[in-house]
């Protein structure tokens, strides 16, 4: 045994030693996988009998490296720097179908090696070629548990996206998906090449979503409903799924390049990965980071028709056209429930909220509920004659359905019909709840589009699966604005008369009331009038008598005051002249002191010429003087002259006192002797007051009752006629509503014309950006390229300084190789006598077992011969396990001996090989610094295509930045939100 030990360990050494020997000299350390020297060889042999110029089997052809990396019907097959993710790799090395090459074994591990590292390193043309940029998105768009939950604020609604259909029909098309946002109130509906998002509450189009991969077959929004997805393709050539930001109206996306159409797919609600399906039968589930297969089922027998998420991304189910059905753990893929029962396609499956129960529809009509604790069906029932094309939960646990009875349905959590729609023309092909659970949309064959009430099932309008170009909808929408003038013209007219009648008949009621209340008010007037009477009669002879009695006193009081009055008058008089007589003193001493200062200032200039004139001094002192004297005669005026002032204003008020005192006392008298006369007057006319209204109180009586038997019909004529008023109001308003919501729509579509620029610019500059980025790439690669070819040159040159090391190294690596061939052979072939040997020791013991059977059974009595054939079984038995490792063994060497032998004709290759290159290191050194220099030169110009770039981009910026400044504000002075922008309501 320990020598077998011993020959294994030598042969493993010489497969290390053969795979080693290509990286002994590194002249060949350049010599990178590529496609010429490597790849080419494997597709010769294995590839192009059916993917040639002339076969090209859908579409591919790979006899040269151009059109190997323009890839198939079904888009490139050759993703630069990700095996993982090419579908070239996935089909050579069957993790996918189809299969390369069909309906045989995979290529050897050495050749699928060869492959990965190919792609791995930049699909590489030749040795010194360029490596393929990679294209792959690397994003995350992952989320936290905690945006699963309904958002916080508005809802999110779709902004910026494409306000004009990419395709318009001649006619509406069939519905091929439906789904509903979770949370706002935005439905997508499928339709040629592109999703239609429409708002549910206003029934409006939001925008529209292209799918350039060709028809979408499914939509579906994340939990969060911010991202939509989109799936579908061609059938029978390619299928992808799309998803999109709607919060930016961005593609995130394309995730998937399958071989047929996408029929169902979503979104984990973690968003970390995408599952999808269709008519290849396989189920897989891919990254959305960087677009990486991450699992593939094919248990499905037939076409995967239907795929779902749980709400708590535990779990993922699918379903198929033959009516299989399978729950898996959505982070593993294992299996966790084969749910069997339907016996005909299953069409759509939806988790509830919870999580707890999944419901499918199939087109053997029925509706089950899957419980989720233990995979059995909960439930069942007949939803739809002839098939249930789909089935949909609301977040209170009701469904909603569709079917090929051509109906819509609403059923309860546990399958108790709730309402049945109206039905279509034709087969309902979907139907959804909006985000409240407050309305039902349907679709039918025809492409006619229906929403209503779910709490009543009226219907509240119709979706357009076709909806017209932009321009053709503006010019309706200002069409509409001048019929709707015309019929506010009209409705504003017909609500005038109207309202005319209803004020006259309201005036007509009010006339009526008014009559009845005054005729009513009339007799009790009439009565107080009549007591009013007998009262003032009564007050005016009483006050006539009290004011006789005070006529003498007053009198005498008007004599009193009289005689007060002329004395103050006197006494006023008196001071007035006295005043004036003061006034005259002032004004004389005024004048005074003015010449006594002007002769002051006279002598005090004399003085001031000579001041040493005494006489003049005198002088000026003593005008100074007088000047002083003048002034103090002046004030003592002023102040007798204020006194006097002061003591007339005191007279004055005596006097005006006075002669008030006087007047109140004269009029008092007057009053006096006029209240006599007005109350004799006045009890004279009382009496006739109380004669007309003892004649007014019965006709006052009469006019009341019938007054009375007139409002009753008024007020039902003012009513009837304030309804109609009403009525014409209602429709004028409506009108004007209609007018001003037709103004907004003209509004919004003309600044939706001018987003079809920002929407387009928005595409320049990522088109520019993605063109900058690829290009800073290349200049990357270009660079690393140089670097490797004067790595390559110096190493080359280090080797042509001393050549024949490395040929000794090799020489010495394959004489161990050959030392190693001839142990293996000498093990293999000792083993193979082993082999030999136990299995004619076998033979012999067989032969023997069976004649000492033979002669047991002839002397059955004898246990001798009973127990020997006993024993020769046991042995035949021992040599029969022993003969097995001992064959094992021998083939296991056998074939070792084998890989020994291709390690020598390896080792003999890379001498051959060494010894050719090294008569032309020169030239090869020559090429490597040839290359570098071309690459360094590709480097340079290749930075000058990313400047150029760069300022591509700046200038596509800068024209999104001015059209998208210019929308904005557009979009302002309208007061518009945009296109699809958070709602404020």
């Amino acid at each position: 045994m320990a020598r077998l030990m011993k020959q294994s360990r030598s042969i493993q050494l010489a497969s290390a030693a053969a795979a080693a020997l290509l990286s002994v000299s590194p002249l060949f350390a350049a010599d990178k996988i590529n496609y010429q020297d490597h790849v080419l060889p494997i597709f010769r042999n294995s590839c192009l009998n059916c993917h040639n110029p002339d076969k090209k089997k859908a579409g591919l052809d790979l006899s040269t490296y151009q059109t190997a990396l323009a890839g198939s019907n079904n888009g490139v097959v050759i993703n630069s720097g990700d095996p993982d993710g090419s579908l070239l790799y996935k089909a050579v090395t069957h993790a996918e179908e189809p299969t390369m090459p069909p309906k045989k074994d995979k290529l050897p591990d050495k050749e699928l090696a060869i492959i990965k590292a190919w792609i791995a390193g930049g699909a590489l043309e030749t040795a010194t070629g360029k490596a393929v940029v990679s294209t792959k998105p690397k994003i995350d768009m992952t989320v936290s548990a905690s945006s699963l939950r309904k958002p916080d604020g508005p809802p999110l609604m779709p902004r910026d996206l494409l306000p004009e259909p990419v395709v318009h029909a001649d006619r509406q098309w069939a519905t091929p998906c439906m789904a509903s946002s979770p949370w706002s109130p935005v439905v997508a509906i499928g339709a040629q090449h592109q999703v239609l998002l429409f708002n549910t509450d206003t029934l409006g189009l939001l925008g529209v979503v292209p799918f350039e991969s060709g028809e979408p077959q499914v939509v579906q929004f994340s939990r969060s409903g911010r991202v939509l997805l989109i799936g579908g393709g061609v059938a029978g050539k390619s299928g992808k799924v799309a998803l999109w930001d709607l919060s930016t109206g961005n593609k995130l996306t394309d995730v998937g390049d399958e071989f047929d159409s996408v029929l169902a797919a979503d979104i984990s609600p973690d968003q970390a990965n995408v599952a999808l399906g269709g008519p290849t039968k396989t189920f897989k589930i891919y990254s959305t980071r960087d677009g990486a297969l991450v699992h593939v089922t094919k248990k499905h027998t037939d076409w995967v028709t239907a795929v779902a998420y749980s709400g708590d991304g535990v779990m993922l189910a699918s379903a198929d056209r033959a009516g299989g059905m399978w729950v898996w753990e959505a982070k593993s893929g294992n299996e966790l429930y084969n749910c069997a029962g339907h016996k005909a396609a299953v069409t759509s499956v939806a988790f509830r909220d919870d999580s707890n129960f999944l419901a499918s529809a199939s087109e053997d009509g029925t509706v089950k509920l899957w419980d989720m604790q233990s995979g059995k069906e909960a439930k069942s029932w007949q939803a739809h004659a002839g098939g249930v094309l789909s089935v949909a939960f609301t977040h209170d646990g009701r469904l909603v359905t569709s079917g090929r009875d051509k109906t819509v349905k609403i059923w309860t959590a546990d399958g108790t019909q709730v309402r049945q729609f109206e039905p279509f023309s034709d087969i309902a092909l979907h139907a959804t709840f909006d985000a409240d659970g407050k309305r039902v949309i349907g679709g039918d064959w025809t492409g006619e589009l229906r929403v209503w009430d779910a709490a009543d099932g009226k219907l509240l309008g119709n979706l357009s699966s076709n909806p017209a170009p932009l321009s053709e909808r503006l010019s309706a929408a200002e069409k509409r604005i001048g019929e709707l003038a015309s019929a506010i013209d009209k409705a504003n007219a017909g609500g005038a008369a109207a309202q005319a009648a209803a004020d006259k008949a309201t005036a007509d009621q009010k006339s009526a009331e008014s009559a009845a209340a005054a005729a009513k008010a009339a007799i009790g007037d009439a009565e107080l009038r009549r007591k009013s009477a007998d009262d003032a009669v009564q007050a005016a002879k009483a006050a006539s008598k009290a004011a006789e009695a005070d006529v003498a006193g007053k009198r005498t009081a008007a004599a009193h005051a009289d005689k007060a009055r002329e004395e103050a008058i006197a006494a006023v008089k008196s001071v007035q002249t006295q005043l004036n007589t003061l006034q005259e003193t002032v004004n004389a001493r005024r004048n005074a002191l003015a010449a006594a200062r002007e002769s002051l200032v006279s002598a005090q200039a004399e003085a001031d010429k000579k001041p040493d004139d005494e006489k003049l001094a005198s002088a000026a002192k003593e005008k100074k003087a007088a000047a002083s004297k003048a002034n103090e005669e002046l004030d003592a005026a002023k102040a007798e002259l204020e006194a006097r002032t002061v003591a007339l204003k005191t007279l004055n008020g005596k006097m005006a006192t006075a002669e008030g005192k006087a007047k109140e006392a004269d009029d008092a008298l007057a009053a006096a002797k006029k209240t006599i006369a007005d109350q004799t007057a006045a009890a004279e006319k009382m009496r006739v007051v109380r004669k007309e209204a003892d004649a007014a109180i019965p006709r006052a009586k009469a006019d009341s009752l019938a007054a009375e038997k007139a409002v009753e019909p008024a007020a039902e004529r003012a009513k009837v006629a304030q309804a109609d008023a009403g009525k014409a109001k209602s429709a004028a308003d409506a009108a004007v509503q209609q007018l001003v919501s037709a103004k907004q729509e003209v509004a919004r579509l003309k600044i939706g014309q001018f987003y079809l620029g920002v929407y387009a610019a928005r595409q320049e500059l990522t088109a520019r950006q993605s063109e900058r980025d690829q290009l800073a790439a290349a200049v990357k690669t270009a660079q690393a390229e140089a670097d490797n070819n004067a790595a390559a040159a110096a190493a080359a040159k280090k080797v042509s300084m001393d050549p024949t090391a490395a040929v000794k190294e090799l020489e010495s690596a394959l004489e161990k190789a050959r030392w190693l061939v001839a142990s293996a052979t000498n093990s293999s072939q000792a083993a193979q006598a082993m082999f030999e040997e136990k299995q004619s020791l076998l033979t012999q013991a067989n032969a023997l077992s069976q004649k000492l059977a033979a002669e047991s059974q002839k002397s059955p009595g004898d246990q001798s011969l009973a127990d020997a054939a006993s024993r020769a079984k046991s042995t035949i038995e021992a040599l029969s396990v022993g003969i097995d490792a001992v064959k094992q063994d021998a083939g296991a060497k056998a074939d070792a001996a084998k890989s020994a032998v291709k390690a020598v004709e390896s080792a003999q290759a890379a001498l051959e090989k060494t010894k050719a290159e090294l008569t032309g290191i020169p030239k090869k050194i020559e090429t490597l610094e040839k290359a570098s220099a071309a690459s360094m030169a590709e480097v340079a110009k290749r930075k000058v295509a990313v400047e150029a770039a760069t300022k591509a981009v700046a200038v596509a910026k800068g024209k999104l930045e001015q059209l998208t400044a210019e929308y904005q504000k557009k979009v302002q002075e309208a007061g518009l939100n945009p296109p699809g922008a958070v709602s404020k309501g």
